[in-house]
């Protein structure tokens, strides 16, 4: 129903006779829908359990690959990865190289980097991607991993495959 400590407030929409719905906060304001926008992109790729160290620091361990396959470029501040367990992961300058700005057919690899109990190499598993507005753009389950295989989105289907971190994943 909302309220779940992501910065927006309940707000009956239209104001006075209308539904409670998320909203931008408006204290003594008309309240205001939050809009969303239907971002073209999705998880790609993801490596649950590397060679080594799963838990080892960027550009080695863990990652999960997004991908924009829309016609415009993304700024991905303050958007962010979850997992069933209440994990969080913000995309910042601290678990990405390069920009968090994700181009146009492009792809970016965000690292774990020392952050354990994200992706599960064992049972089942489930990973958001929320938007800055906290509207859920995409999500995948897993149940197991192979050392040194990734997770990779292949012909609409999730397969096991040789890592291709950064670039499309192969036939």
């Amino acid at each position: 129903f909302g309220a779940n400590n992501n910065g927006f407030s309940l707000c009956r929409l239209p104001d006075v006779d209308g539904s409670f719905l998320e909203c931008s906060s408006s204290p003594g304001t008309f309240n205001s829908v939050i809009i969303t926008q239907d971002y073209k992109m999705r998880i790609n790729e993801f490596l649950p359990d590397p060679e080594g160290n799963d838990s080892a620091v960027m550009p080695h361990g863990e990652w999960i690959e997004l991908y924009n396959y829309g016609e415009d470029d993304v700024d991905l501040e303050n958007f962010k990865l979850e997992d069933d367990f209440g994990h969080t992961l913000f995309i910042s300058e601290t678990n990405i190289i390069g920009s968090k700005i994700l181009e146009e057919n492009d792809y970016l690899t965000i690292y774990m980097n020392g952050k354990f109990g994200f992706l599960n190499n064992e049972d089942f598993e489930k990973i958001y991607f929320f938007d800055k507005t906290n509207s859920l753009i995409d999500s995948i389950s897993y149940d197991g991993s192979q050392e040194g295989v990734s997770w990779a989105f292949i012909d609409d289907v999730w397969i096991l495959s040789n890592p291709s971190k950064g670039k499309e994943n192969p036939d």
